[in-house]
C-alpha cells in the first residue's frame, strides 16, 4: 500500500473514530476500557499517527456499537460495490 493512501485511510479513520466516540459520549479512557485497547493507542489512532489492527478496529466498532464500515468509510452501510 502506498503511503499517501495509508495516510488518507488513517486520517479518515481517525476522524470517524473521534466523531463516533464523542457521539457515544465516551472519553478516550472509557473507550479504551470498553474496547480493551490502550488509551495511548486510542490517542495515536485518533491523531492519525497509527492505524488500528483489524482486531482493534473490530473491538472499537463493537464498543461504539457501530458497524466497522462506519469507522473505515464514514458510511453506515457498505457501498453497492461491496454487496
Amino acid at each position: 500500500m502506498n503511503m499517501p493512501l495509508r495516510c488518507r485511510m488513517a486520517g479518515n479513520y481517525a476522524q470517524n473514530l473521534r466523531s463516533e466516540r464523542m457521539a457515544a459520549r465516551f472519553t478516550q479512557i472509557g473507550l479504551a476500557r470498553a474496547a480493551a485497547v490502550g488509551r495511548l493507542r486510542i490517542v495515536r489512532i485518533e491523531s492519525g499517527q497509527s492505524v488500528p489492527s483489524l482486531d482493534e478496529a473490530v473491538r472499537l466498532a463493537t464498543a461504539l456499537d457501530v458497524p466497522l464500515e462506519r469507522l473505515v468509510t464514514g458510511r453506515w452501510r457498505p457501498s453497492r460495490s461491496l454487496r
